[in-house]
């Protein structure tokens, strides 16, 4: 908000007030906002104007943070949530022990304790954890991992890691993890103490079968089975304009995979970003070259750029992201 204070006089008492960042004005519906100061000292006005346009700017970073979308992490960031994971698996189980009562055994229920008491003592074991773990491994029972990857992703604000393979080895390594951690957890509490020693060294890099479930002759592209497909049905002109379309969006929004390797975020993803693709993106001009080459993201960040021009602006020629001028009505259009 430029280092100003935005103070005001008004028949002798003082009052703040100034235009609001953007981010902000996009969500309350207006432009500026001032608050009264209910003083006429000018020294402790500006004291309290200066507080005020802090803590706007300050909500204004919040919103700004929250209103972003996420980006794909990258190959440090997952890491990090693992290393994340893993200390605070360790810190929960040792804080646990430790603030159990003296001469405490875990394995003893006895007669006095209630049903939920043997519950838990029967579920307290950590090798039973790893066990638990190392079978979501065996099974890349991949659910079983993903609400606590997907919750750690969206405190960064970070999206689902692309392609598909990059994913799963997180999925994995994140169920490594919690079955190495509650397995060093387990020889704690037998007396037995070992090193909390993170299990991975880096970030594994492609695999062989990563490698071989790339479109080709065994696993084709869903572009070469679109036309197979086009060529069986016997479409007419228009039933095939309107599907070859279809496929352009999709090639352009997410790519163009082996067919077999499309799951069901890919179309999850899709849908996402075919909500946020303006309905002009085959004719406008601004849009015309990105769209003639299928890059629809560069659409899509385009009508962005647009839309917020607009919202700075209240009336006059537009200046389009190409650097050229036309009338609100068209840019609006």
């Amino acid at each position: 908000m430029g280092g100003r204070v935005h103070l005001l006089a008004r028949r002798g008492r003082f009052c703040w007030r100034a235009r609001l960042p953007l981010v902000l004005a996009s969500r309350i519906g207006r432009s500026h906002f001032g608050i009264a100061l209910r003083t006429s000292d000018r020294a402790v006005a500006r004291r309290l104007a200066a507080r005020a346009t802090a803590a706007v700017e300050t909500l204004a970073e919040a919103v700004a943070m929250t209103a972003q979308e996420p980006i794909q992490p990258t190959d440090a960031e997952l890491m990090e949530i693992l290393r994340e994971l893993f200390r605070a698996i360790i810190a929960r189980g040792e804080r646990e022990h430790l603030f159990r009562p003296e001469n405490h055994d875990p394995d003893a229920i006895s007669d006095d304790d209630t049903e939920e008491e043997a519950e838990a003592k029967a579920l307290d074991d950590p090798m039973d954890r790893a066990h638990y773990w190392r079978g979501v491994l065996v099974r890349n029972a991949f659910e079983e991992i993903r609400p606590y990857t997907q919750a750690a992703l969206r405190r960064r604000n970070r999206a689902t890691p692309e392609p598909e393979e990059r994913h799963r080895s997180f999925l994995r390594m994140a169920a490594g993890v919690a079955a190495e951690a509650h397995a060093i957890l387990g020889h704690n509490r037998m007396g037995t103490p070992r090193p909390a020693v993170f299990p991975y060294e880096g970030w594994p890099g492609p695999s062989v079968i990563a490698e071989e479930g790339k479109a080709g002759a065994s696993r084709p592209s869903l572009s070469a089975l679109f036309a197979q497909h086009a060529q069986r049905q016997g479409w007419g002109p228009a039933n095939a304009q309107k599907a070859a379309v279809a496929l352009r969006l999709f090639r352009g929004l997410v790519g163009d995979p082996p067919a077999s390797a499309i799951t069901r975020r890919d179309a999850a993803a899709f849908k996402q970003r075919l909500e946020v693709l303006p309905a002009t993106w085959a004719q406008a001009a601004i849009y015309r070259d990105a769209a003639k080459a299928g890059d629809l993201g560069t659409v899509i960040q385009t009508a962005k750029a647009l839309r917020d021009t607009l919202a700075r602006t209240s009336a006059g020629p537009i200046t389009l992201p190409d650097g050229s001028t036309v009338e609100r009505a068209r840019a609006e259009l």
